[in-house]
């Protein structure tokens, strides 16, 4: 990424380096092969079983918030953890961090038993042109080697305006979780919050932005494409108090291919896979910078 050094004036003078220029080129190649290949088309997509009414899916994404909020309360009052406020500002220590997020993704898991419920006893109507379980694994894969220079290339771009805007070289870590993981020595919580940070974060956000938002979206007359933005809008600003501002347009690109795969295989698991690979990628970089 755009990095940093102190000119003889003492400012800080942001120049290119050859990973720059790297990633550049990689994510123009991952877009002309997009291109080229039409992958981005959703024409002949295949149909996704509809497992809920559009009401009582939007019931389900509004009952994650709720249970995640009343989870904070009740972990924070049993563990003694003071919860911030705008008056006073708190910041967690990764064990708190660790038992909040524990306790939040507990409570949240409920209504992914519940989709998972739903998906096993939908009856499909033949033909089924969705892709298999092991071709939505590879899909997932190989969509995070197409995506990854893209998401770090819009990320880096984004990371270079902000850095000019406030004058100071921002972090290479952008999300305050894989921050707080990246630094001190590794134990017991650390173990524990970069285990949902990897298998956990994705099937719950994959549940609700890709699972319920995005095809209650389609059910209700909207076209795919824009559904997909508009659920890729949401993913995006419900990171913003997590994430730096140019993490959050990264975010906002790799929900664009979150949803697309989610589109052009029929199924969730290609995007939880799709996720996990990313938060895994960012996780090990963090713990190795």
């Amino acid at each position: 990424s755009a990095q940093s050094q102190p000119s003889s004036s003492g400012e800080d003078v942001i120049h290119f380096g050859i990973s720059d220029v790297l990633l550049v080129a990689l994510a123009a190649a991952s877009l002309a092969l997009i291109s080229w290949r039409h992958w981005w088309s959703l024409k002949d997509a295949p149909r996704q079983p509809e497992l809920f009414q559009p009401a009582i899916a939007l019931t389900l994404v509004l009952m994650i918030f709720v249970l995640g909020r009343v989870a904070v309360t009740i972990v924070a009052d049993r563990a003694g953890i003071t919860l911030p406020t705008a008056d006073h500002p708190h910041e967690f220590t990764l064990e708190e961090r660790a038992r909040l997020t524990l306790g939040v993704y507990i409570a949240q898991s409920l209504v992914v038993v519940v989709y998972a419920w739903r998906c096993m006893n939908i009856r499909v109507t033949p033909p089924d042109r969705r892709a298999g379980v092991f071709a939505a694994i590879v899909a997932g894969a190989v969509s995070l080697l197409l995506a990854w220079p893209i998401v770090s290339a819009v990320g880096g771009a984004g990371g270079l305006i902000v850095s000019l805007l406030r004058g100071e070289q921002v972090s290479r870590i952008a999300h305050s979780t894989l921050g707080q993981l990246a630094e001190g020595s590794i134990d017991t919580w650390h173990i524990i919050l970069g285990a949902m940070v990897v298998f956990v974060a994705p099937v719950i956000e994959e549940v609700m932005y890709r699972g319920l938002l995005q095809q209650t979206i389609i059910r209700v007359g909207v076209r795919r494409w824009p559904a997909i933005v508009i659920t890729s809008v949401f993913f995006a600003l419900m990171h913003i108090d997590a994430a730096q501002p140019h993490a959050v347009v990264a975010l906002f690109v790799l929900s664009l291919g979150l949803g697309l795969i989610c589109e052009r295989t029929g199924r969730l698991l290609a995007p939880i896979v799709m996720h996990m690979l990313f938060n895994s990628a960012n996780l090990a970089l963090g713990l190795t910078t």
